[in-house]
C-alpha cells in the first residue's frame, strides 16, 4: 500500500467508522429547553422547545426562552443566504423592540 493509499484509507475510516458530532447539545423532547430553529428554504428561524421542533437546530439549548431570542437576533442578517445566519425570525418582529433592532451583545 502506498503513502497516499494508506492516507486515503485513514481519511476513509475517520469519516465512515467514527461517529460524527456537531459538537453542540441537541434539544431532547421534554428537557424544557429551547433552540433555535432555522428552515433551509425560506431561511427563517424561530424559537422552539424542543417538544415542538420545526426544521433543523441551529443554535440552542437554551435555558431561558429569552436567552434563545437574544441568540437567534445575534445571527439574524436580513436577505443573508448564509446557513448559518437567519434572513427572517418569526415572529417577523422578534429581533425588533421599538424602531430598533436589538443589538448584539
Amino acid at each position: 500500500m502506498t503513502k497516499t493509499s494508506a492516507m486515503l484509507f485513514a481519511l476513509f475510516v475517520c469519516q465512515v467508522a467514527l461517529p460524527q458530532t456537531s459538537g453542540k447539545d441537541d434539544c431532547t423532547p421534554g428537557d424544557g429547553r429551547y433552540c433555535v430553529y432555522r428552515k433551509a428554504e425560506t431561511r427563517t428561524c424561530k424559537v422552539w422547545t424542543a417538544d415542538t421542533l420545526d426544521g433543523p437546530q441551529l443554535l440552542g439549548p437554551f435555558d431561558k426562552q429569552e436567552d434563545a431570542v437574544a441568540a437567534m437576533c445575534n445571527v439574524y442578517s436580513p436577505g443573508s443566504d448564509d446557513p448559518t445566519k437567519c434572513s427572517h425570525t418569526d415572529p417577523t418582529d422578534a429581533c425588533k423592540t421599538g424602531k430598533s433592532e436589538k443589538k448584539k451583545k
